[in-house]
């Protein structure tokens, strides 16, 4: 019992871990949102990410669409 659970909490932990994609989208959120506002503003709780598109879902991709959608609003 105690054997389920533990792998239960681990498949649990690891499918809402993140990836390079989402880590990305926070970092792009932040430096586009302060470029946009200035150096000086509060940055905002940044968005859940969209679904990466295919080829891009590394950390470069979601710096690049993080930092559009920062800019956007």
């Amino acid at each position: 019992m105690r054997t389920l659970i533990l792998i239960l909490l681990l498949v649990a932990t690891s499918a809402f871990a993140g990836n390079d994609f989402d880590a990305g989208w926070e970092a792009g959120w932040a430096a586009g949102w302060t470029d946009y506002h200035g150096r000086m503003s509060i940055v905002p709780i940044t968005p859940l990410p969209p679904l990466p598109p295919l080829g891009e879902d590394d950390f470069q991709g979601g710096f690049k669409y993080g930092y559009a959608a920062a800019i956007r609003r």
